[in-house]
């Protein structure tokens, strides 16, 4: 509301602002007050219908208006800060828990990869120990017939 009482925000973000704006209880005690005070110093001096009269009370009145409009755009100026502190402090959460996200699907997929390796790792070390096994036992055969049929060995 405060920057649209500056104009920032446009020529609607303006009409926003006027249309939120409500003059203080004392206000109209005050242009009371300096109008009456005006005409009789008007009516001392014999000039109460002049209109260098009607224009004093017009510009005291507006005065006064512009006082209070700056006033109130005064007590919304403090809460702007408080505004940017809660904005910043809830992108920063945002932002938090983006990044948390983003950790926990790379821990996620960092695992399934090391899962997968592991795997591999551990069928090829098996296939590996098969096939040794396989030509172990093969050899160790071959060896078995070798000296079953060696030549000098009787049976």
């Amino acid at each position: 509301m405060y920057l649209n009482s500056l104009g920032v925000n446009g020529a609607a973000g303006t009409q926003a602002a006027q249309a939120a704006f409500q003059a203080g209880p004392g206000y109209q005690w005050q242009v009371d007050q300096a109008t009456d005070a005006a005409a009789r110093k008007a009516a001392s001096l014999g000039i109460a219908g002049s209109g260098n009269t009607l224009a004093e009370i017009g510009t005291r009145a507006q005065n006064l208006a512009n006082t209070e409009y700056g006033n109130w755009q005064t007590n919304l100026a403090g809460f702007v800060p408080q505004e940017a502190s809660v904005t910043g402090q809830a992108a920063a959460g945002q932002a938090g828990i983006y990044g948390q996200t983003a950790q926990n699907k790379a821990n996620v997929a960092g695992n399934v990869a090391s899962g997968t390796a592991n795997s591999n790792t551990a069928a090829a070390n098996a296939e590996m120990a098969g096939s040794g096994a396989f030509w172990n036992s093969l050899l160790n055969l071959g060896g078995s017939v070798a000296k079953a049929y060696s030549p000098g060995k009787t049976a």
